[in-house]
């Protein structure tokens, strides 16, 4: 596994606060997802098990308020 994932055309290192942002920016401008997940509000976590990474995005109806990175270790992802 490359520890690689393309968002918005950008390849970015998944689970990273990079990855995690890029995402946020492409939830935040679809206004389709806005529609469909009015009433979705729940935070989403992502684990990437092989680098001991994790992003966190805080979903509230159809918007990401929040992103937060971490590593195993504890530090920023």
């Amino acid at each position: 596994m490359s520890g690689q994932a393309l968002v918005g055309g950008a390849r970015l290192p998944f689970a990273t606060i990079d990855w995690g942002m890029a995402l946020r920016d492409r939830i935040n401008a679809n206004h389709d997802y806005a529609r469909h997940a009015a009433d979705w509000c729940d935070p989403i976590l992502f684990h990437d098990t092989d680098f001991g990474r994790f992003v966190w995005l805080d979903i509230q109806r159809g918007t990401c308020r929040d992103v937060a990175a971490w590593t195993d270790a504890g530090g920023d992802g």
